[in-house]
């Protein structure tokens, strides 16, 4: 038997952003009203606790969020990860996003073969990159590099970038030799 209050916390936990109640309970197989009642209950346990995690809700959308007792420290790690000097796959993803950008995040992850939410999230906290939406599919968001990245490094446009023309091609032509390859494996 579903525990609703335990799956409804794991869901908003994994979703990381606001999600519809709606969905919840399409998700959960219960009625919305459900939902909405052990999201109720689910928030007065926070509350009444000195937990770290509160739940947000507004109108017909729920999202996890820190507890404003706890803002000073959570402020304090956002501040250390900006301290911190980048990562190689920061840089990489970075160096991808500036010679191939405008990208989707599936595109970088396909380039890179491993999953970059959590270097996406690091460099927009930066200010770095910037998330725009895509010009064909609304649905998809679209990473570039911001002023700020290329102010950073004296540059004025994206083509002053070292090898630029050369190593946008160099990022692009693997997927295509790929692609032939296969063409040629199947004749």
């Amino acid at each position: 038997m579903l525990n609703l209050n335990s799956a409804l916390e794991s869901l908003i936990f994994a979703s990381g952003k606001p999600i519809e109640i709606k969905k919840l309970g399409k998700i959960c197989k219960v009625e919305e009203k459900k939902v909405q009642d052990s999201l109720k209950i689910l928030n007065n346990e926070y509350e009444k606790g000195d937990r770290g995690i509160r739940l947000v809700l507004k109108s017909d959308m729920v999202q996890m969020v820190t507890s404003p007792n706890n803002s000073e420290i959570v402020k304090s790690l956002s501040t250390s990860e900006l301290a911190e000097d980048l990562s190689t796959v920061s840089l990489e993803s970075l160096t991808i996003i500036a010679y191939k950008g405008p990208i989707t995040r599936a595109e970088l992850e396909a380039i890179r073969g491993v999953n970059c939410l959590y270097v996406l999230r690091t460099l927009l906290i930066r200010g770095l990159i910037e998330k725009k939406q895509h010009p064909i599919d609304s649905r998809l968001g679209i990473y570039e590099v911001t002023t700020k990245f290329l102010r950073h490094l004296g540059l004025s446009k994206i083509s002053d970038l070292p090898n630029y023309e050369d190593l946008k091609k160099k990022i692009i032509a693997p997927k295509v030799e790929k692609k032939n390859e296969s063409k040629i494996a199947v004749s």
